[in-house]
């Protein structure tokens, strides 16, 4: 999270893909994958296909904590979405089939 802050204070407009894009330069990929974050994804992407709340509660009663991982979570998923349409453009374009 601290990475993430430090990029939105930068004005950055996609701060994630800053953090993934300079992230191989300072340390390996699989040190920064942890099984919390990794459950926490797990139950953005459960919740949301299920359409409940991750705990009880509306909106306003939902942790702090996790309704700023979701936005996070969210946004990553986004640019990774993002990503493979790019990608699948490119490689369109080089088939000569876009």
């Amino acid at each position: 999270m601290q990475l993430y802050e430090e990029s939105t204070e930068a004005d950055s407009k996609y701060p994630l893909l800053d953090i993934k894009e300079q992230l191989p330069f300072f340390c390996c990929i699989n040190l920064v994958l942890n099984p919390s974050d990794q459950k926490d994804i797990s139950k953005y992407i459960y919740c949301k296909e299920v359409g409940i709340p991750p705990h009880q509660g509306e909106y306003s009663t939902q942790p702090s904590l996790w309704v700023e991982k979701f936005w996070t979570i969210k946004q990553a998923l986004n640019i990774r979405e993002y990503l493979s349409a790019e990608q699948a453009k490119q490689k369109a374009k080089q088939n000569g089939s876009f």
